[in-house]
């Protein structure tokens, strides 16, 4: 067994026990959210190459474009370019800040005292590696720029300007030595705030904390979760391996190569959300795609205690 094989096994073998202590759990099921458009759509994977600024994801007829912005850093008295966030940790800051403002019904949000609290919600270790990742992460996030596009039945096209995060005591300095301290209060942009409320996608966060080390993973919970309760009963949808490739496989060369790892994250997936009804399509010796049928959605109940909000 390969090195690459054992930690897969190691993984999913961690994912079933998980799925276990879950369903043995007495306490309410917990819950994030995400973005409709960004569950159709998706954010870098990896780093991007040459030091990019712009990213480009593409789903039918919505598309998202995402520009790498710059903050102020005190001490030089200058803006410097940000890089484009990346992986799984943006995905997880965005579970989180929207669950917060779900909760408290307000674009500024009350955010967790200390940067260890968030870490823990978002499930990874204390140690001074995950810190500073998801410190970065943040920093990246909160300068970028999002535009997202939509062609309209009637032939039209809708483009929309704006940020996600609008504002944050946030102090991110161009020193590698000393990044960025965690913000008290987070103002999400007023756009992104009154769209979120209209089409925010409710998530299970007990299994994405169970997959949450894989923004493929992540990417392919968010699709189910927005798309099969959607699927009319008794019919069924395709996805061709083409189209699949064209949404997730921008840092594959190879289409074989990402069937095989998609493969494997949609296993995990099913995983986490046993109610998925998803069957890969073959004829004769060729994988054709994806069919979808209608499911339950992992979260079928959204009722929650909010805040009153702020006068």
């Amino acid at each position: 067994m390969t090195n690459k094989e054992e930690k897969l096994r190691d993984k999913n073998t961690r994912i079933i026990n998980g799925i276990y202590d879950l369903h043995m759990s007495d306490e309410p099921q917990q819950i994030v959210y995400y973005h409709s458009i960004m569950c159709q759509t998706c954010l870098p994977f990896k780093k991007p190459e040459n030091d990019k600024r712009i990213w480009k994801s593409k789903n039918g007829d919505s598309r998202i474009l995402l520009k790498a912005g710059e903050l102020y850093d005190k001490e030089s008295d200058t803006f410097f370019d940000v890089p484009l966030p990346y992986g799984a940790k943006p995905r997880l800051i965005m579970y989180y800040l929207n669950k917060q403002s779900i909760i408290q019904k307000s674009n500024i949000l009350e955010v967790e005292p200390t940067l260890g609290q968030l870490v823990k919600k978002l499930g990874f270790e204390s140690n001074g590696r995950d810190y500073k990742t998801i410190q970065d992460q943040f920093g990246r996030l909160s300068a970028s720029e999002m535009i997202i596009g939509r062609g309209e039945d009637n032939g039209s096209s809708t483009t929309k300007f704006g940020r996600i995060v609008n504002a944050a005591n946030l102090w991110y300095s161009k020193s590698q030595q000393q990044r960025t301290l965690w913000p008290n209060t987070v103002e999400l942009s007023h756009e992104y705030f009154d769209s979120l409320q209209k089409h925010a996608v409710p998530l299970d966060e007990g299994a994405i904390t169970l997959i949450k080390d894989s923004s493929l993973s992540l990417d392919i919970y968010n699709m189910l979760a927005e798309r099969l309760h959607r699927i009319p009963i008794g019919d069924k949808q395709f996805a061709s391996w083409s189209f699949i490739y064209g949404l997730y496989g921008v840092n594959y060369n190879r289409i074989d190569n990402f069937r095989r790892d998609f493969r494997t994250a949609l296993k995990q997936v099913c995983t986490v959300y046993p109610d998925a009804r998803v069957e890969e399509l073959i004829e004769g010796n060729m994988p054709r795609g994806l069919i979808l049928k209608n499911s339950k959605p992992p979260v079928q109940k959204t009722s929650i205690l909010v805040k009153k909000p702020r006068k």
